[in-house]
């Protein structure tokens, strides 16, 4: 098994890479079962379980997946969701770190896209081989920024770069990969059609060192040195990265799950694509052709930190993905106030629906008392709106309860907020606003927790997404919004 920053390229059993159709499928099956046999480690026999009834039952399972995704995602609009996102623009993040003679490349390949509504953050970190020598021809393009900071390694470099990111859609590549023409505009044009999808990737070809086709045996499409990346979404958590380097996701899912975790490096992408399909749908593109280039050489993260080190840190993402799941899996109960709710047809899309608990409250001592009725292991969900935001009351209940780590607090900021009196918002996990001109107002000094959606109570879903989010990480004494470390502009 090969691996270069995050990506798996499996070993494939013989009878997956000739997968017969007909009745030759029956005979292939039970080759695929005495290989699970085989398999003394539980996960191992649990992944070719699932690879058997996947490769017999393919269709049966996407339609599934699609089906749920929808579900899932149908009370979010995302075209009306704003996270101060520039309409159309893919914001594109290329971390370096020491591969001066592949960056002028990979550059190349994204500055020659077809698709030209793009932004390029690339982010120095730490470099001592001389990338400044490609940098410099840069500085001045209108679609490249150059950050640079000290070596924090893959993932606070990443971190570093989306924090500058302006675009409705989020990806990134690495110094020594190359992007296809086609990529951004296949991938776009992906999302646009599909509303309920919040991820799309796509196959990848497999160069060397110097860019020549690498095609093993261990490839997943003998003969060539294509990638075939449409694998089963659903074994994800417990199978390998499979998604590899050619994506796309929407900046809204960005800003809901948090950045890369610091402490998944070697895995961070893996992790990554485990939060998203905790919640959200990553579907794969559907074509043949592959969008990307994947180089296998010397100087990767496996080659730096060791297989060992790796495997560690893959087995403990799926750890804490089987963690996260089960918490997510607690009870989950909504305060609502009640003014909103009589709005909105008492209860409007919550009352209707009821995908969870919900509780209504008159004054700030009927919120207290309920609460106070709530199990402890019971996650809690409070939203403030109007006058309350500011009302010390109101904001007393939150401050006693500060400690308490199954809390979520929304307030929801109403357009007649001076922003003289915004220091109280500090109070709150997430601020909400329905109106665009106040969401400008706020965002300078409250840009990591600030959305903007029109009518808030119909987004039910999307709430308790954020607060399952952060209420898990919460629980663990840290923040799904990881610090970006300090950085300048280069130059």
């Amino acid at each position: 098994m090969m691996r270069k920053s995050g990506i798996t390229i499996p070993k494939v059993p013989e009878p997956l890479r000739n997968f017969p159709v007909g009745s030759g499928k029956l005979r292939a099956g039970w080759q695929l079962v005495k290989e699970m046999r085989s398999q003394r480690d539980r996960q191992a026999k649990k992944r070719a379980l699932r690879r058997i009834s996947y490769r017999l039952l393919e269709p049966f399972y996407k339609r599934q997946y699609r089906s749920e995704a929808k579900r899932r995602t149908s009370t979010i609009d995302w075209n009306h969701v704003c996270c101060g996102a520039e309409k159309g623009l893919v914001s594109i993040i290329l971390p370096v770190y020491n591969q001066v003679d592949l960056l002028e490349q990979s550059i190349a390949s994204v500055l020659s896209q077809q698709y030209q509504h793009f932004e390029l953050i690339i982010v120095n970190d730490g470099s001592t081989d001389g990338v400044e020598s490609v940098l410099d021809k840069y500085v001045s393009h209108p679609r490249v920024e150059i950050l640079t900071q000290p070596n924090h390694r893959l993932p606070a470099a990443l971190n570093t770069g989306f924090s500058h990111a302006r675009g409705e859609f989020l990806t990134w590549t690495s110094a020594d990969n190359v992007m296809s023409p086609l990529q951004l505009t296949a991938q776009v044009r992906f999302l646009r059609q599909n509303e309920y999808a919040q991820m799309v990737f796509c196959n990848y070809e497999v160069i060397d060192e110097q860019g020549n086709p690498f095609s093993r045996g261990t490839l997943t499409n003998p003969g060539t040195n294509v990638v075939k990346t449409d694998e089963d979404i659903g074994s994800l958590h417990y199978a390998y990265n499979f998604i590899a380097g050619c994506f796309m996701y929407r900046n809204c899912v960005a800003r809901i799950i948090g950045n890369y975790d610091s402490t998944a490096y070697g895995a961070e992408d893996y992790d990554y694509w485990m939060r998203i399909n905790d919640d959200f749908a990553i579907f794969h593109i559907g074509r043949e052709e592959p969008y990307y280039k994947y180089r296998i050489h010397r100087n990767t993260i496996r080659g730096r930190e060791g297989n060992d080190a790796i495997r560690d840190v893959i087995g403990r993402a799926q750890r804490l993905h089987s963690e996260r799941r089960a918490f997510f899996g607690k009870p989950m109960t909504l305060f609502i106030p009640g003014a909103a709710w009589r709005l909105e047809g008492d209860g409007g899309a919550l009352k209707k629906k009821r995908p969870w608990n919900t509780m209504r409250f008159e004054s700030f001592a009927e919120l207290d008392q309920l609460m106070g009725r709530v199990n402890e292991d019971e996650k809690r969900v409070v939203f403030l709106s109007g006058s309350q935001v500011f009302d010390v009351r109101y904001l007393g209940i939150l401050e006693r309860r500060r400690r308490d780590r199954l809390l979520f607090a929304f307030g929801i900021v109403e357009d007649r907020t001076d922003v003289r009196e915004s220091g109280h918002l500090n109070m709150f996990d997430w601020l909400v606003v329905e109106k665009r001109p106040l969401y400008d107002r706020l965002c300078p000094a409250f840009k990591e927790m600030l959305i903007c959606v029109n009518n808030w109570l119909n987004y039910s879903n999307l709430w308790r997404i954020i607060a399952n989010h952060h209420l898990f990480y919460k629980a663990q004494g840290r923040s799904v919004l990881y610090l970006s470390p300090k950085h300048k502009e280069y130059r």
